[in-house]
């Protein structure tokens, strides 16, 4: 089995009736917004989603993981389900997990259609000329830094013009998190929407995969000890003849 990432192992409610205490008893959410699905309908909680809560922040934290499904579907089901407690929130973050990116940018677009507010007027103000225009800035600068040479003038250019433009401390913030584990420019929409948003929605990969999924990349079965001998016997043969 797949572990967590180590920055989301932490503070998650290992029981329904946990998630019941926190949502109903202190959260104040109305049972009637608790979701519910399929077979299960009557009883809230009962399809194992991983929920934490991080006390000193007043944010619950919801865990989808991707099972390696081609379609949203079965994500979109979730937000479904989930829709009227996520409404009820004054504040929540969902993590989509996957090992790997596949579905990430139709999660992310699904989200934000369904959760319009997650765009906030911090993004546009920290990224005025779009995520992927700062996130060549990066490069740009890193390639600058590191002193490997090879610059045309169209690199100087950008490089000039995003020295104006990111000037904020959030942007050196996010320029030394893609230093360290270089990230798409989907990520910095989704890093900078959270900052201000009440709402957070951002995808993350596994670094370990499941190991259904590494079944299908196994190596066929190796052939048997006795087939490996005949075949050197037939081998041998064969030489000798010729």
């Amino acid at each position: 089995m797949a572990l967590l990432p180590s920055n989301l192992a932490d503070n998650f409610l290992y029981t329904r009736e946990a998630k019941l205490d926190l949502f109903t008893r202190q959260l104040g959410i109305s049972p009637k917004d608790l979701p519910r699905s399929g077979r299960h309908s009557q009883r809230p909680f009962a399809d194992r989603i991983l929920i934490g809560y991080e006390k000193e922040q007043k944010i619950a934290r919801f865990v989808f993981t991707d099972e390696g499904t081609r379609s949203l579907a079965r994500f979109e089901k979730f937000l479904s389900d989930y829709r009227r407690l996520f409404d009820a929130l004054v504040r929540f973050e969902l993590v989509y997990l996957f090992d790997a990116d596949t579905n990430f940018a139709e999660a992310v677009h699904l989200f934000e259609r369904l959760f319009p507010q997650t765009f906030t007027e911090d993004f546009h103000t920290l990224c005025p000329k779009g995520p992927e225009h700062l996130l060549s800035y990066f490069k740009v600068r890193f390639r600058y830094d590191a002193a490997t040479g090879g610059l045309t003038m169209e690199n100087f250019l950008l490089l000039r013009e995003g020295n104006l433009l990111y000037t904020d401390p959030e942007h050196e913030k996010l320029y030394h998190q893609w230093r360290a584990k270089p990230y798409t420019a989907e990520s910095i929409c989704q890093r900078v929407r959270s900052k201000s948003s009440p709402i957070s929605f951002r995808t993350e990969l596994l670094e370990l995969a499941y190991p259904i999924f590494n079944y299908r990349h196994l190596p066929k079965k190796p052939p048997s000890i006795d087939s490996i001998e005949r075949i050197g016997v037939r081998a041998t043969v064969r030489s000798s003849i010729s």
